[in-house]
């Protein structure tokens, strides 16, 4: 009865809080900047038609989130955030097939927060391999249900934390497919990278994660579920220019690569590299290999590899089921789960109550049995 009543007043306080006058606006690239400045509390910007300069949307702090529909808009400019705080963006072509535009990236977001992407799909040339979505120094990051094509970097992001990049499709980048720099707090979960076509001298990944000098190690990073195929490596923790990073998770991704770094490890502390599937395309010329190099206090368990070369689908689920015969259900990206999927971060505010101690230890315990019976597949 207690949670019934706490969870009644979080809801009744949740409606009080939308704005009573929300609005919807409709914009277009003539008037795109004015509708900006006049958007408040919980709006929605409807746009329409082609954006072909930069969009430039910035010093704007709302916490009831301004939506922006994209659904009926393309960009072959980029779409520019900066000093904002509480955006929504849903849906958009981005297309950079007729060359580059100011930024060499779609969409890019400075010194920003509460910010999320949802099914944005972005298009770019082989010849000229336009990145998709940079975040750099932005805190509550979402991008979600995504698709880039024939970019150079699906999505990088540096300098930030709290950030979820959760089902998304990088298809014929020519370098990496996330690359994560001097981040804290990054979730990298259920992505799939395929089709890759790496640019001379490129050492493609799927998930990179780095330090660099000058910056504190990258920490509390978690790749899991993911799938990477074809010419590219997996999923990579690199030194960079400083130390390694620390309380990095690797654990449950899909690698059926052609490189031979199918999951790598360098100088990494108190991490874990569990629960992998490897296994090497028909065209790889090496073994596809699990490296942890240096380092201390890493847990490297239950990473199995399939012998022979094989072709997987490119879905994870499809991937998973060919692989252990058992159905893929993902889990809710939530930060305050305590589920495999969240961030690894605290929730602010949350304490449990005496009552709720018990209920917690039970949840943990089947937690327990439900990993350990994953982690005790077989290895080939």
């Amino acid at each position: 009865m207690i949670k019934f009543v706490k969870h009644g007043a979080l809801i009744c306080a949740m409606v009080v809080s939308l704005p009573a006058n929300a609005a919807v606006l409709y914009a277009t690239a003539d008037n795109i900047s004015n509708i900006w400045k006049s958007a408040g509390e919980g709006d929605t910007i409807k746009l329409s038609g082609v954006f072909a300069n930069t969009v430039a949307l910035q010093n704007k702090t709302v916490s009831s989130a301004i939506t922006i529909d994209a659904t009926q808009a393309t960009f072959t400019g980029t779409l520019k955030f900066q000093a904002v705080s509480g955006v929504h963006v849903v849906g958009g072509t981005f297309d950079a097939t007729g060359g580059p535009n100011a930024y060499g990236k779609a969409i890019v977001v400075y010194s920003s927060s509460n910010i999320s992407f949802d099914q944005t799909n972005v298009v770019s040339a082989v010849s000229y391999p336009e990145a998709g979505i940079a975040f750099q120094d932005v805190t509550n990051g979402t991008v979600t249900n995504s698709t880039f094509t024939n970019v150079g970097v699906g999505v990088g992001v540096s300098g930030s934390n709290h950030i979820t990049l959760t089902g998304n499709k990088v298809v014929g980048s020519t370098k990496d497919g996330f690359d994560i720099f001097d981040n804290h707090f990054v979730l990298v979960a259920n992505n799939s990278c395929s089709g890759s076509q790496p640019s001379a001298g490129a050492h493609p990944d799927c998930v990179q994660v780095a330090s660099t000098a000058g910056h504190a190690p990258a920490s509390d990073i978690k790749v899991i579920d993911n799938i990477a195929t074809g010419n590219t490596q997996g999923f990579t923790s690199f030194i960079g220019k400083a130390d390694g990073a620390e309380r990095i998770t690797i654990s449950g991704n899909i690698v059926n690569t052609s490189f031979s770094q199918g999951i790598a490890c360098y100088s990494c502390v108190d991490s874990f590299i569990t629960g992998n599937y490897i296994a090497a395309d028909p065209t790889a010329s090496h073994w596809v290999a699990v490296n942890v190099v240096g380092g201390t206090d890493n847990v490297v368990s239950s990473n199995s590899w399939l012998t022979g070369g094989v072709y997987l689908p490119t879905d994870y689920a499809s991937a998973y089921f060919q692989l252990t015969g058992t159905t893929y259900t993902a889990q809710p990206a939530d930060a305050s789960s305590g589920s495999r999927w969240s961030d690894g971060s605290p929730a602010s505010g949350m304490v449990p109550e005496p009552a709720e101690w018990m209920l917690m230890t039970l949840g943990f315990g089947l937690v327990g049995i439900v990993r350990h019976r994953r982690e005790s597949l077989p290895i080939v």
